[in-house]
C-alpha cells in the first residue's frame, strides 16, 4: 500500500488531493501531494465491508410480483379433458439426433441425463394440450433408433384433441398441428407433416419398407469394391453376424434387403444407401463396418457370402459397428399416406441422387408426369458418375417380390419406383420445419469448411495415408467370436432358472 501524510489514519482520505508513492523510504520528501481532477481517482481504495440490502421500495414491488403471480395461478383453471374429443393421427418427423439417447422414451427415474426425442415430443404435445399423457395416447412409432442417429422421415401414430368451436361442436377442419409443436419443439426435432391416420393405422406394423443412409469420409476406399459387397446383402438372409443380439426380445433374424447403393458424394463423402422391409439392431451399423475394410482392402467382397452363412460362422466375429453419428433413417414406406413414399419402394441410391444434386447447388424440379411429386434428377445422378450403378438386378427382383400380387408388375417389366416425396406446398407448417433445420446444415457446412482448412494445413506437404496410424489387421474369420445365439440363449435360461423366473417366449422386436 502507498504511505500516507501523517497523522493520518490508513481509513481516512484528503478529499480533494492523492498522495503519490514514494521513490524510496529512505526519503520522504519525494512523497508529493498532487490536486485530484474530475477524472482522477484514488489508486487505493479503504477496505469496507457492506451487507446487501434490498430498498423498501424493490421488496414491496417483488412482493406485488410474486403475490400478482400467486393469484394468476390460482385462477388458472385446469384444463377440462371431459369435453375433448379425439382423432387418430400420423405425424412425420425430422430429428438430428446428436444430442439424444435414442428415439424412445426413457424413465427419468431410471435415467435422469438421457434426454430423447420422444421425451421432447411428449413435452410438447402436452405443452399444446393435444394430449393428457403419455400412457393413454395410442402411441406408436415406426424406426427406434439409437443414440445419436438422425431421421429425416420417421413416423409417429397417436391420438390428437381435434379442434371445437365456441359451442363445443367439432369445427370443420383440424388444428395445424405441425405449426403448432414446432413452435414449442427444440430446433433440432421437426414435424414435417401430419394427417389423419387410416383405419386400422400402427405406425411399426404398417410400415412397408424403409430406407437408410449412411455417410462416412472418403479416405481412399475402393466404392467399387464396396458396391460388389454390398450387392451380396441383397435378399432374405439370416444377419445375425451383422447386428447386435438382443435375445430377450428377438428370436428371428432373418431379414430382406431390397436394395442396395454405394455412391459418391460432393464434399469428399461417399453414401451407403439400403432398404429393407426392416432391420435388427445395430445392423446397418455393422454393414457398414465390414463395407469398409471391403473398401480399404482388408477384407475380400465375399466376407459378406461368409458371415451370412451361419452354419459356416455360427459366431460373430468381434468387431466395431461403424460410427452411429452418419446414419439416417431416410424415409419409411407406407401406403394411403400422402406424404410418405408408396410401393414398389424406389432402388437404394435414388435419393442420394438428389441429395448430391441439392450439394451441388441444383435445384429439385418437380416432374409434370409424376403429378407434382419430386423427380430425381438424371443431372444430379450423373455428379456422382455412378448413375445406374447402383440397382442391380437382384435388387429390382427382390423389390418387386415385395409387392402384393394384386399390384404386382408383369415378370418382364421392371418395377417403377414409387415416389420418393411429395412436392411440399408452402405452408407456415412447411416453413416452421424447414427454418432452423437449414440454418443447421449452414452451421455443419460452416464448421465443415473450418475443419477442412485445419486438416489441409496440418497435412501441408505430407499425404494422409501416411499420417493414418496403421495397426496390424486381424481378419474377421480369424478374430475371437462372440457365444453363438443358442449359447446365448442356454445361458440366459440357466441365469433364469437359477432366480426362479419363469422363461417366456420373446418378443421378436429389433431395430437401428
Amino acid at each position: 500500500s502507498f504511505p500516507h501524510p501523517p497523522n493520518t489514519q490508513h481509513n481516512t482520505f484528503r478529499p480533494n488531493t492523492l498522495t503519490q508513492p514514494c521513490q524510496t523510504e529512505r526519503n520522504p520528501s519525494n512523497c508529493v501531494t498532487i490536486p485530484m481532477t474530475s477524472e482522477a481517482l484514488p489508486l487505493e481504495t479503504p477496505t469496507t465491508t457492506t451487507t446487501a440490502t434490498t430498498s423498501p421500495r424493490a421488496a414491496v414491488a417483488a412482493a406485488n410480483q410474486e403475490e400478482k403471480g400467486a393469484k394468476k395461478r390460482k385462477n388458472r383453471r385446469e384444463f377440462d379433458w371431459s369435453k375433448a374429443t379425439f382423432g387418430h393421427f400420423v405425424l412425420k418427423v425430422a430429428y438430428v439426433g446428436t444430442k439424444y439417447h435414442g428415439l424412445a422414451w426413457q424413465d427419468p427415474t431410471a435415467c435422469p441425463n438421457c434426454p430423447t426425442v420422444e421425451s421432447k415430443l411428449f413435452e410438447a404435445l402436452i405443452k399444446c394440450h393435444l394430449i393428457q399423457d403419455r400412457v393413454t395416447c395410442n402411441y406408436s412409432r415406426c424406426g427406434r433408433t439409437d443414440k445419436g442417429v438422425h431421421a429425416a422421415g420417421n413416423y409417429i401414430a397417436l391420438n390428437l384433441r381435434l379442434k371445437t368451436q365456441k359451442d363445443g361442436s367439432l369445427a370443420s377442419d383440424d388444428y395445424d398441428y405441425p405449426s403448432m409443436l414446432n413452435g414449442v419443439l427444440p430446433s433440432d426435432v421437426r414435424i414435417l407433416a401430419c394427417t389423419r391416420a387410416p383405419e386400422g393405422f400402427d405406425a411399426r406394423f404398417s410400415c412397408k419398407y424403409r430406407a437408410y443412409q449412411y455417410y462416412f469420409p472418403l479416405n481412399g476406399e475402393s466404392l467399387d469394391r464396396m458396391q460388389e459387397a454390398a450387392d451380396l446383402f441383397v435378399g432374405a438372409h439370416d444377419f445375425r453376424n451383422f447386428c447386435k443380439m438382443d435375445i430377450e426380445n428377438v428370436t428371428n433374424y432373418q431379414r430382406r434387403v431390397l436394395s442396395v447403393c454405394v455412391r459418391e458424394m460432393p464434399g469428399g463423402v461417399a453414401e451407403f444407401s439400403v432398404t429393407g422391409t426392416a432391420f435388427l439392431w445395430h445392423q446397418v451399423r455393422n454393414m457398414v463396418a465390414v463395407l469398409l475394410l471391403v473398401g480399404a482392402g482388408l477384407e475380400k467382397p465375399s466376407i459378406v457370402t461368409d458371415l451370412l452363412d451361419i452354419d459356416k460362422n455360427p459366431r460373430k466375429p468381434i468387431y466395431e459397428p461403424a460410427n452411429e453419428s452418419g446414419l439416417v433413417l431416410f424415409d419409411c414406406g407406407f401406403e394411403a399416406l400422402p406424404f410418405a413414399p408408396r410401393l414398389p419402394p424406389p432402388p437404394a441410391g435414388q435419393t442420394g441422387a438428389a441429395l448430391a444434386g441439392l450439394l451441388a447447388g441444383r435445384g429439385w424440379e418437380p416432374d409434370q408426369n409424376m403429378q407434382g411429386e419430386i423427380a430425381l434428377s438424371a443431372s444430379a445422378a450423373s455428379i456422382t458418375g455412378t448413375s445406374g450403378s447402383c440397382s442391380s438386378s437382384h435388387a429390382l427382383e427382390a423389390a418387386a417380390s415385395a409387392v402384393p400380387a394384386a399390384s404386382s408388375p408383369s415378370p418382364t417389366a421392371t418395377p417403377t419406383p414409387g415416389p420418393i416425396l411429395p412436392m411440399p406446398a408452402p405452408t407456415p407448417a412447411i416453413i416452421s420445419a424447414a427454418g432452423p433445420l437449414l440454418q443447421s446444415w449452414g452451421e455443419a457446412r460452416r464448421m465443415a469448411a473450418v475443419q477442412a482448412c485445419l486438416a489441409t494445413a496440418a497435412l501441408a506437404g505430407c499425404p494422409a495415408e501416411q499420417v493414418r496410424a496403421r495397426e496390424k489387421y486381424t481378419p474377421l474369420l480369424r478374430r475371437a467370436c462372440a457365444p453363438s445365439f443358442e449359447e446365448k440363449v442356454e445361458s440366459l435360461d440357466a441365469k433364469k432358472r437359477r432366480k426362479g423366473d419363469i422363461v417366456a417366449p420373446a418378443d421378436d422386436e429389433g431395430d437401428e
